[in-house]
């Protein structure tokens, strides 16, 4: 990942029934982190590379089949419909 990439972080709080996807621009780039800035609320995030491909995503609906995964662990089954009030695709 460089500077101005964009990349999906996926938000997993299963005690509050939080799964959502949040859309980043990378604004970091060091030896051992990345910081993403969530394009809609400006929230710094920082992540690791051993998050890569486990809760940041380059492509979207990776995060969103993560999302459902981790949901699934979860409720031992998984029905997300939306994600973060848009449809998401089977």
């Amino acid at each position: 990942m460089q500077i101005g990439d964009t990349c999906y972080f996926c938000n997993v709080i299963p005690k509050c029934g939080i799964y959502e996807c949040e859309e980043l621009k990378i604004r970091t780039v060091a030896d051992r982190y990345y910081v993403g800035v969530n394009i809609k609320t400006k929230q710094a995030i920082v992540f690791t590379e051993d998050m890569i491909d486990t809760y940041v995503f380059v492509h979207r609906i990776d995060a969103v089949q993560a999302l459902r995964e981790y949901e699934e662990k979860k409720n031992g089954h998984g029905n997300i419909a939306q994600v973060q009030g848009q449809e998401a695709e089977v």
